[in-house]
């Protein structure tokens, strides 16, 4: 099924992702070598040092890189399974009914564990929907597949541009994700 493969191309996302990890700190651990038995070479060191780092920031951009496409297929694969896990449903059938009380906590349930690969919290997108998504005096539970989805898209584009920013922007940087090892569940909480 759809969502089999994408969980196998994620799988395989994370192993290409710790090789990369791998390769990063091998490259560091070059890098401090040469810094210590350099000193009678220094032109050689210093083209040496700037190849190297010159690798390691390939390496950085090649890996944010993998992480955020990695992140976009999940996004992308979202809609399609919750489709597929919510087939028949009335809030399918019609995608401006509401989701309604009784399988709200469902529907929720399937999201947050979507959520979760992109280190996001169910909590915050719930805020997120009843702040900006909603409307004033319904309640979360009257919210139709249709605005879900779409305040999904945009709760989660804010947080690839949060994770991902582009140049000038506010956001993380790639020293953030050198820090976490790449790993994004190791983000302090204010930081999802």
């Amino acid at each position: 099924s759809t969502v089999e493969k994408l969980s196998e191309e994620v799988s395989n996302f994370k192993k290409e992702n710790k090789e990369f990890k791998d390769l990063n700190e091998e490259l560091r651990q070059i890098v401090s070598f040469i810094g210590d038995e350099a000193e009678n070479v220094e032109r050689t060191y210093e083209a040496l040092t700037s190849y190297l780092a010159d690798a390691i920031i390939r390496k950085q951009v090649l890996t944010m890189t993998a992480l955020k496409e990695g992140m976009k297929k999940e996004l992308a694969a979202w809609e399609c399974g919750f489709r597929t896990a919510f087939s028949g449903q009335d809030f399918l059938k019609d995608e401006n009914a509401p989701i309604g009380y009784s399988s709200y906590d469902t529907v929720m349930s399937y999201t947050g564990k979507f959520l979760q690969n992109l280190c996001l919290l169910r909590g915050n997108l719930e805020t997120f929907l009843v702040n900006e998504v909603i409307l004033s005096g319904q309640s979360i539970w009257d919210i139709s597949s249709k605005d879900l989805s779409a305040g999904i898209n945009i709760y989660t584009t804010n947080a690839l541009d949060h994770y991902f920013p582009d140049e000038g922007e506010e956001g993380l940087n790639s020293t953030s994700w050198d820090e976490i090892d790449y790993d994004c569940i190791e983000l302090p909480i204010e930081q999802r």
